[in-house]
């Protein structure tokens, strides 16, 4: 999966996908290599929105020849949630 951040209408990754060998290959926590692999940034600048999938979406919300996000597969996905009211449940 991929982790994005936004602001401001601007959206970046904060971690890209790890595959191994075979485009199906999962790495866990648990794996003995999971330290390794861990990807981790330690400063960010400051973010309004975060989108979390899985790596079935990501080939929608990537552009992986440049390793940009795709911007209007963020904006449609996001528009449901800025539409609901601050501070209200989101089902």
């Amino acid at each position: 999966g991929v982790i994005i951040t936004g602001r401001d209408g601007t959206y970046a990754p904060v971690t890209w996908p790890d595959n191994g060998e075979y485009a199906n290959t999962t790495f866990f926590l648990t794996d003995d290599e999971a330290v390794e692999r861990a990807q981790v940034i330690l400063a960010q600048p400051p973010v309004d929105e975060l989108i979390l999938l899985t790596d079935g979406l990501q080939a929608l919300a990537l552009q992986f020849a440049d390793r940009a996000v795709h911007a209007p597969f963020c904006e449609n996905f996001l528009a449901p949630l800025r539409a609901e009211p601050a501070g209200e449940a989101v089902r």
